[in-house]
């Protein structure tokens, strides 16, 4: 099984927590006078839904990845298998086709040295 690689999921939390420190220092800098409690309560609430949200899907996408390159997989594997008794058919066939006409070359000088 494949290692997984967490560095992308490591990447998007320092980001967003870059993003959401910037976010309240602006805030805290653009507006020293007032109470700014329910400001950055508000961009808390709705970055770290955002991050949650953004790993979910990282997440989902690394899982599609993996089940298509499985998926490819399995199919080039099942037209492999499929070639194989395709060409087992037609050599089965090709063995049957000899038989009877060794059947039919047998009849004939069968015949002809009865005649």
């Amino acid at each position: 099984m494949k290692k997984t690689n967490n560095s992308i999921y490591i990447i998007a939390i320092i980001t967003m927590t870059l993003i959401t420190t910037l976010a309240v220092i602006i805030v805290s800098i653009l507006l020293p006078d007032k109470d700014n409690t329910v400001l950055i309560t508000t961009i808390i609430g709705i970055s770290a839904p955002t991050t949650f949200s953004m790993l979910a899907f990282i997440k989902a996408q690394e899982t599609h990845v993996l089940v298509n390159s499985r998926m490819t997989t399995f199919i080039e594997a099942l037209e492999k298998s499929a070639k194989d008794q395709s060409i087992i058919a037609k050599a089965e066939g090709v063995q049957e086709g000899r038989e009877e006409a060794h059947k039919r070359t047998d009849e004939l000088k069968n015949k002809d040295t009865k005649s």
